[in-house]
Formats: C-alpha cells, structure tokens, sequence
C-alpha cells in the first residue's frame, strides 16, 4: 500500500515514541489482552491525544494481525478490544469567519499572499492544494481551478505529487470577483510556463507550511481577527459561507473534495440546524406568493 511521505513518517514517529517502548522487548505470543489495555491506559495518563492514541493503536493492531497471517501468532488479542477501551475522539474546535473577517485577516497579511488567502477562503482548498497549484490549473476564462496534485512537506524535504483519494482531484468554481484577483496576481508574477506554481514562498521557491504560518499567517492573526485561528480554518470557513447561502450538501462535498456525504455531514451537520425550518418557510412564501391560487381556509385547506 502506497503512502504519502506525511503519512509514513507520522506513522514511524508513532512507532518509535508510542509504540516500541512498551513492546519492543515482548515476544509477540505473550502480548496479552491486559498488556493492551495496560498500554492504552499508560497512553491516556501521559497526556496523549485521543486521535494520536487511536492512530498507535491501529498500528499496533495491524502488525498483531499480520502477525497471525503469518502464523507467528494464533490469535490478535486485539480481537477482544472493545471500542469503549479506546478514548473517544471529539471534533476540534473549528474556527468560522465571516466575510468581514476575512476580509480584516487578508487586510493585515502581507500584500503578495492575499490571493493565497482568499483562495483558501472562496474555494476550501487546503494548503498543501494551493502550494501544489500551476499555471496549468487554472482556467480563468472558465473561472475554474483543478485540484490535482498535493505538496507534503516531513523532516524538511517537500514532495509534491496526486492527490490521496479520487475525490480529493475536483475542479472548483471560481468566484467572479476572485477570477480577478488571480488575473492580478498572475499578470505581476509574469511570466509563467504551463508547471510554474502560482503561490509561492517569499523569495519565489514553494511554501512551506511552517515558515509561511510563523512568519505571515501568526502575525495577521494577532493584527486582525485573534487566535485561536489556523490557515485550515479558512476552509471550515468557506463550507459555513456556503451552508449559510443554502448550497446542497452534495455540492459542498464535491468543492471539499470529500470521498462521502457522510463526511461533510458528520463534519459540518451542526451548522445544517435550522435548515429545514427555513426550508419549510419558504415553501410557505412560495404559497402565499400565489396571486390566482385556489381559496384555501385557515387550515390550509382548499375550500369547495
């Protein structure tokens, strides 16, 4: 199976600080229920994350599994984990602008990363999408940008490659008003060829997540808006903007690049409450917009 460099290196650290401390020098047939448990336990006493300790322990699982189809072991203790025994991983906290927040944000960042931010803020692309997105791309006279390629950045060396899943490579629509500001944005960095990336760092090689968060996005934060606030939460924030203009929640997975409905619903389902309610208000101005419908009486009967 196929990783991504982020992935394999997340999963080597976890490996090394989480896993084989506790069962490096355990013959893998004596591993017992209870040493599982013991682990899991000693993991949430130390402060780790629910969603880093559930992470450990798949890993732990699968090797145990691969282990029996090896034949090393006759049976995963694993098996008999119940989800209970694990934390329960809550949604973080997700930061919702407004318009006129973004808008504070993208007038306190400095001037050659605007069009990075109101892109983040009017498409949903995440960072590692926009780092990775070329000339080729971009289709203005279409007003569309194709999310194709994906940038990672571990231990310092960057890598830049497709996209995860299927649903991950999308084509986004594009604002009016920002179609204009890419026209900008591209007319000043000309000229370009075809493989040329369209944001970049401030002395033209490609972003990178930490430098660009320490020394641009942290200090326009604290000038504009106030932590906490992370450059993903430009994207909640364009899922809410478009929730709140009544757009489909197919629609909005597709512009996501989410691979199910059930993940934007399980994502963002809060912020549909209410929904149905207006739904059903508009239905009722659509009937009283009548003007030659049938008499109806107060109980919204037809009348003879």
């Amino acid at each position: 199976m196929n990783q991504r460099p982020s992935t394999r290196a997340r999963d080597e650290s976890y490996f090394r600080s989480l896993i084989l401390p506790t069962f490096a020098n355990m013959p893998l047939q004596t591993i017992e229920l209870s040493d599982v448990k013991a682990w899991l336990a000693g993991l949430k006493a130390r402060g780790s994350a629910p969603a880093t300790i559930r992470k450990a322990y798949q890993l732990l699982a699968g090797v145990l599994a691969e282990a029996v189809k090896e034949r090393r072991i006759a049976r995963t203790p694993c098996l008999d984990v119940r989800p209970g025994d694990l934390p329960k991983v809550e949604l973080s906290e997700m930061r919702f602008l407004s318009a006129a927040e973004v808008q504070q944000l993208v007038a306190a960042v400095e001037p050659q990363f605007r069009p990075l931010v109101l892109t983040a803020a009017f498409t949903g692309l995440r960072f590692g999408e926009l780092a990775a997105l070329r000339l080729k791309h971009v289709n203005l006279l279409k007003r569309t940008v194709s999310v194709e390629e994906g940038m990672t950045d571990v231990k310092g060396y960057q890598s830049f490659g497709p996209l995860k899943t299927r649903s991950s490579r999308r084509t986004v629509t594009l604002p009016a008003f920002l179609v204009d500001v890419l026209a900008k944005h591209l007319k000043a960095r000309a000229p370009l060829g075809p493989e040329d990336l369209i944001f970049v760092g401030a002395y033209g090689a490609p972003l990178r997540a930490s430098s660009f968060r320490r020394r641009f996005w942290v200090p326009a934060v604290e000038a504009s808006v106030g932590h906490p606030c992370r450059f993903h939460d430009l994207r909640h924030s364009h899922c809410a903007q478009l929730i709140q203009a009544g757009t489909h929640a197919k629609m909005i997975q597709r512009r996501l690049g989410h691979a199910s409905i059930g993940i934007t619903l399980n994502t963002y389902g809060h912020l549909m409450e209410g929904l149905d309610e207006s739904a059903a208000e508009a239905l009722d101005s659509v009937w009283k917009g009548l003007t030659d419908g049938p008499e109806t009486d107060q109980a919204g009967f037809v009348c003879p």
